[in-house]
């Protein structure tokens, strides 16, 4: 079940909030890795990847394991996509967290493009987000400009992220629309959560 703030003012809040973390996240002076994710094990820091965009199983399945505590964040000037040629798998370990884990995307996003996984942490997007083939988003989904998208039934538990304040709250938050399904809500700022 969802529960639509649609333009209120915690809505409003979480948004600009979103925004805010995301300009103070890309200031971190990141790590480059290789932008192809899988088979990668990681540990707290911030990463980047010098093509623009993050993959993640696009020839196959693929796995990325994040190991300790701490925060992860992940900076993509353009694009990440997940789960285009198998079942993409993120795995926590050692004390990682998803409420930790940050993907900043300069465009958009596209998860379990192919195939369902289990995608960790949450995704600041500048423009939008869709989530195509469904599976578990374990963080929340925050577009800042555009929409977010489920073309088929996900399940979203957002973490409560701290650094997010408001806007960990919310499974899905978008400055334009968000489509679940065949249900769309629209409005000039929207979210949802517990979705």
């Amino acid at each position: 079940s969802s529960s639509p703030h649609l333009n209120d003012a915690l809505a409003q809040e979480a948004i600009s909030y979103a925004g805010t973390r995301y300009s103070d996240l890309e200031t971190l002076t990141p790590t480059h890795i290789s932008s192809t994710l899988d088979g990668q094990t990681l540990t707290p820091g911030t990463y980047t990847e010098s093509s623009g965009t993050f993959n993640l199983a696009t020839s196959g399945p693929g796995t990325l394991t994040l190991n300790g505590a701490g925060q992860y964040v992940f900076q993509c000037s353009s694009t990440l996509v997940t789960g285009a040629g198998g079942i993409p798998t993120i795995t926590l370990t050692g004390g990682a967290t998803a409420a930790n884990v940050y993907w900043l995307v300069g465009s958009s996003a596209t998860i379990n493009s192919g195939f369902p996984g289990t995608f960790q942490g949450n995704v600041i997007a500048e423009a939008s987000i869709t989530v195509t083939s469904g599976g578990t988003v374990n963080g929340s989904l925050i577009a800042i400009t555009g929409a977010v998208t489920f073309a088929a039934a996900t399940n979203v538990h957002s973490q409560a992220s701290s650094l997010l304040g408001a806007a960990g709250s919310f499974a899905a938050l978008a400055n334009t629309t968000i489509t679940n399904r065949s249900e769309e809500h629209t409005s000039e700022l929207q979210s949802l959560t517990n979705l």
